[in-house]
């Protein structure tokens, strides 16, 4: 009985194990999926910079709204890097 018993118990380990494995498998996902929308955002704000750079350049005014843009984009990309950050730190953590 008593070798019955320590089977199920490390049934049930392995069976728990792959839950949080799985568990850590799509917050790895989310995490991937949040990174690559990320990437397009600065690769739009490395846009909006180059342009802000080639009008500066020309001498060509400015307006304030590239700058607002600008903003926008970096704090857009910053909130959502440590979005995914910290869900991936929960989660590891969790899995721990």
């Amino acid at each position: 009985m008593t070798l019955t018993r320590s089977l199920d118990q490390a049934s049930s380990t392995i069976h728990d194990a792959g839950l949080r494995i799985q568990s850590l498998q799509s917050t790895l996902d989310g995490t991937k999926r949040d990174l690559a929308q990320t990437q397009e955002e600065l690769a739009r704000l490395a846009l909006v910079l180059d342009t802000y750079a080639a009008a500066t350049e020309a001498g060509q005014p400015t307006e304030g709204n590239q700058l607002r843009l600008i903003s926008g984009a970096l704090a857009a990309a910053a909130q959502s890097l440590t979005k995914s950050s910290d869900a991936l730190r929960d989660d590891v953590i969790a899995g721990i």
